[in-house]
């Protein structure tokens, strides 16, 4: 078993590639959800809660690699100004 150790946000957290049919989260997302559905029902089976198990781990691949990219994006400044009182003349 193969642990892939990834940082998001300030906590690393353990990718088990077993519990992923060994595939990393780029490598499941690449594939898209149907082809990942279809390995997923080929190795685990086809039953509902399969199915949904295997849309689950999906998911959380695709937010696995939404996380990181969010946190190499720099943090926006946002500056809002409002006309003052003493600015309406």
């Amino acid at each position: 078993m193969t642990i892939v150790p990834l940082i998001v946000g300030y906590f690393a957290i353990q990718w088990n590639r077993g519990n992923y049919l060994g595939k990393t989260p780029e490598q499941i997302v690449a594939m898209g959800r149907k082809k990942w559905s279809d390995l997923y029902e080929e190795k685990v089976g086809g039953s509902t809660a399969d199915t949904v198990l295997g849309q689950e781990k999906f998911g959380e691949a695709l937010r696995n690699l939404n996380d990181r990219a969010m946190k190499r994006m720099p943090s926006p400044c946002l500056l809002y100004t409002s006309p003052s009182p003493r600015d309406r003349g």
